[in-house]
C-alpha cells in the first residue's frame, strides 16, 4: 500500500517573527543567514526551508528530505525576482552604502542665487567683495 503524506506545506514571505527560525535553519545548514526578500516553506507550522529572492540562495534542514521544498521555493521565487517591486523598500543600495554624516554635522549651506535685485551696483554678479578682478578691494558697492 502506498504511503500518503498528510503534511501541509505553506510557501510564504518571511516575517519578523521568523528570524529565530531562519537563524536556526542557517546554523543547521552550516550557512550564512539569508538576506533581502525571503520565502519560507513551512510544514506543520515549522520552517523547513527558506530561499532568498535577492541572493538566489536556499537554506534547508539537512536532517529531513527538503529537496522538494527547495524546488518549490525556487519555482515560486522566479516570477517574484523578475517582477518589478510593488512597494518602496527604502533607500537605494547606493544611498545605503554612503557613509553616515558625523553626529551634528549639517549639510553644506549654499547661498541663494543672486537675482537682479540683489546684484551690487558694480554689476559684477558677486554678492560679497573679494580680492579677485571684479570689485577687488572694495568693501561697499560703488554708487
Amino acid at each position: 500500500m502506498a504511503h500518503v503524506n498528510t503534511e501541509s506545506v505553506v510557501i510564504r514571505h518571511a516575517v519578523a517573527d521568523d528570524i529565530d527560525a531562519l537563524r536556526y535553519l542557517a546554523a543547521l545548514d552550516s550557512a550564512r543567514a539569508l538576506m533581502g526578500d525571503v520565502l519560507v516553506a513551512e510544514s506543520n507550522g515549522i520552517v523547513r526551508a527558506a530561499y532568498s529572492i535577492d541572493e538566489q540562495r536556499a537554506i534547508a534542514d539537512p536532517f529531513l528530505p527538503t529537496a522538494a521544498l527547495v524546488t518549490l521555493l525556487e519555482t515560486r521565487a522566479a516570477p517574484l525576482r523578475e517582477a518589478p517591486p510593488k512597494r518602496n523598500r527604502g533607500p537605494s543600495a547606493v544611498v545605503r552604502a554612503l557613509p553616515a554624516r558625523p553626529l551634528g554635522a549639517l549639510p553644506p549651506q549654499h547661498p541663494a542665487p543672486a537675482t537682479p535685485s540683489r546684484l551690487p551696483r558694480g554689476g559684477c554678479g558677486r554678492r560679497f567683495p573679494s580680492s579677485t578682478s571684479c570689485g577687488a578691494g572694495r568693501t561697499s558697492p560703488s554708487a
